[in-house]
């Protein structure tokens, strides 16, 4: 049976936090190593971490584990990248003050499926409280527990899933298969969801990193266009209930992985991960452009696989490159460097990167590495990378 499959998802992307000024696109290597302090912590307790988001108070991190891997087998008998579904989950951990990491539950929300973006509501709805936490959830290559291919979206049930931060309680969920209110609304199936952020104002916005897929039963050869979907605050609970909802938009875009947004500049960043229109890029795309439905020129290109983004507050912008397992940072007039870490020298798997200023004015960065060569699972790592006031 044949698959066309993007590179995507060999490095499973998700949030990020948007920089990034001018919109000359800069297409170069590397430039000379940036060095920054040690990693502080690592923690040894995931499954294929992919994404996190801190709790409103920073209190708490929450780390979506994907359960990626190579399980099934195509017809040629060779394994096959895919997400194995029910053995992923929502860890939680304690957040100290100085920084420092203790895990509370890794399956704080468990017997998840391909559990991608991962991001905390900022503003209550009518229906959800502030703080209540959002992750994507489905990706469309799933085996089961016979190492088979799952076949039919109801099985996979691709949704954005939403739960309590403190009980771990499901409190509802956006169906995002083919006949949902959402998927009808913005006339394009959901098959890889990814990345996620919210605005300041409450509106979600989630990357679906587009495929073909001729495995689900009776479907035929559908494909999945790439882009990211905005759903306005005020059609989240609408779109919960499992009723139509207003004012949702699809912006066409090569390959994006990671979505975010950056209030200081009022816009979204997007990354790449082997577009093939424009290569491995970051776009500022404003919040104007993006209603208007347009994909202005790339901030940034020509790196390689682009997964997770933070934006310092020295205004460097950090991006984790699978490609060559490693740490990027981006200046404001699109130079890059490598970032250079005492005792660590590559990363395997980088995923995506979340920060937290301290009240020291120090920062940390949340790195997760997927590890995919690592067989055992509940082995994986999440670093802690210390900042440096005004890094």
């Amino acid at each position: 049976m044949k698959r066309t499959l993007p590179l995507s998802v060999l490095a499973l992307p998700t949030v990020a936090v948007v920089f990034s000024t001018g919109c000359r696109p800069w297409l170069n290597s590397a430039g000379p190593a940036l060095r920054v302090p040690v990693i502080r912590q690592t923690v040894a307790e995931f499954y294929r971490p992919e994404s996190s988001t801190f709790s409103l108070d920073g209190r708490f991190l929450f780390v979506t584990n994907c359960g990626s891997g190579f399980y099934g087998v195509d017809v040629k008998g060779e394994r096959q990248f895919s997400l194995a579904h029910g053995k992923g989950a929502v860890s939680k951990l304690a957040v100290s003050d100085d920084g420092t990491l203790t895990m509370l539950d890794p399956r704080f929300y468990p017997e998840t499926s391909g559990a991608l973006g991962i991001s905390t509501l900022p503003i209550a709805t009518k229906t959800f409280s502030a703080g209540t936490l959002f992750f994507n959830s489905g990706f469309f290559m799933q085996t089961d527990a016979d190492d088979k291919y799952i076949d039919n979206q109801r099985d996979l049930a691709p949704a954005i899933v939403i739960i309590d931060p403190e009980s771990g309680k499901l409190l509802g969920k956006i169906a995002l298969s083919m006949d949902g209110e959402l998927c009808k609304a913005i006339g394009n199936p959901i098959f890889i969801p990814n990345g996620m952020c919210f605005d300041h104002e409450g509106n979600l916005y989630f990357a679906e990193t587009g495929a073909t897929n001729e495995l689900l039963k009776g479907a035929g050869t559908v494909t999945s266009r790439s882009g990211v979907v905005k759903i306005p605050h005020g059609a989240i609970d609408a779109l919960a209930a499992g009723k139509p909802a207003q004012g949702l938009k699809f912006l066409d875009a090569p390959s994006i992985n990671g979505v975010g947004f950056d209030r200081q500049t009022d816009s979204l960043l997007l990354l790449t991960f082997s577009g093939a229109e424009s290569g491995d890029s970051v776009y500022k795309v404003t919040r104007g452009e993006f209603e208007a439905g347009i994909l202005p020129k790339p901030f940034v290109t020509g790196q390689g696989r682009l997964d997770g983004v933070v934006v310092t507050p020295g205004r460097r912008l950090l991006v984790t490159d699978v490609t060559n397992k490693r740490l990027l940072a981006i200046g404001e007039t699109g130079a890059v460097a490598v970032v250079s870490l005492d005792g660590k020298g590559h990363f395997e798997g980088p995923s995506d990167i979340k920060i937290r200023t301290l009240k020291d004015g120090t920062s940390i960065v949340i790195l997760p590495e997927q590890e995919f060569t690592a067989a055992k699972e509940w082995n994986q790592r999440l670093h802690v990378i210390r900042l440096p006031a005004g890094y």
